[in-house]
């Protein structure tokens, strides 16, 4: 459902300067590859960590910098289970 929904605001506007599709390429390898990051709240492998971090960085930014309301709160939420370190389901289910 929160992939739908994460879809739906990235096809509303045109204005996106990062292409819509490469956000959705971003948001489908978080979820992914978080599982290769992180195992109960520890860090299995600092480069992938760092790349969930980037990428999360880089949707947060996006949906700032082009005003995606809607994706906002998403993209803010996915950035914190990420520092959280947050369990690989949390991360999954916003993700999927």
């Amino acid at each position: 459902m929160a992939k739908f929904f994460l879809l739906c605001c990235l096809f509303c506007w045109s204005s996106v300067a990062l292409a819509s599709d490469e956000l959705i390429q971003l948001i489908e390898y978080i979820g992914a590859d978080y599982a290769a990051a992180v195992d109960q709240g520890t860090i299995i492998s600092a480069g992938e960590y760092g790349e969930m971090q980037e990428f999360s960085n880089l949707i947060l930014r996006e949906a700032n910098e082009n005003k995606l309301t809607a994706l906002l709160p998403l993209a803010t939420e996915l950035q914190q289970l990420i520092a959280d370190k947050a369990d690989v389901q949390a991360v999954g289910t916003l993700t999927a």
